[in-house]
């Protein structure tokens, strides 16, 4: 069996990292994806906000405008906690996370060049480093995150609806 034979370890052990790869740079996209919905809705609440805001004085107004101000404030810190996930476990000094910018932030430049070269001659621990990254990246990263956008979204769209709800209401009862 040579060298160049795709059924020979070596290229095993790559195509396994490719495959991990690939999944990995999907869950990263879904970090964009859940970032970019996240921006909407901060943006949304924020510019109806001051619009609700200024019909706040309105009796007729005030229940509908109330409910929805505590959505719009609820929607915007759960929108800003998914752009910011944290989960709060400490990262321990001999824990290795090669693939990770905190990690190598850590580093110094010649001994985290002397680590990668030797993770990335062993494919097999390539591999390994690529799946504790996935692990790391879903879930420390994507579980808080869509956590936090499920609560901006059903914070919006509840207080939304409610506000509607209550206006409906307030119009019907005063015309009569």
């Amino acid at each position: 069996m040579s060298q160049t034979d795709p059924s020979h370890p070596k290229f095993q052990s790559i195509a396994r990292a490719s495959i991990l790869a690939s999944i990995e740079n999907k869950h990263t996209q879904y970090v964009s994806m859940a970032d970019r919905r996240a921006q909407g809705l901060l943006t949304m609440a924020a510019v109806l906000a001051p619009v609700a805001i200024s019909r706040i004085n309105d009796a007729a107004f005030f229940p509908s405008v109330a409910v929805f101000l505590v959505g719009a404030a609820t929607t915007i810190i759960a929108a800003t906690l998914c752009l910011f996930p944290k989960r709060f476990r400490r990262i321990q000094p001999n824990d290795r996370f090669p693939l990770h910018f905190s990690y190598i932030s850590r580093q110094k430049r010649d001994d985290y060049l002397a680590q990668m070269s030797d993770i990335i001659d062993d494919t097999t621990q390539l591999s390994k480093e690529v799946a504790k990254d996935l692990y790391h990246l879903s879930h420390d990263v994507l579980i808080p995150k869509f956590r936090w956008l499920r609560i901006a979204y059903a914070s919006f769209v509840g207080s939304l609806c409610l506000s509607l709800i209550l206006l409906v209401y307030n119009v019907l009862r005063t015309s009569n």
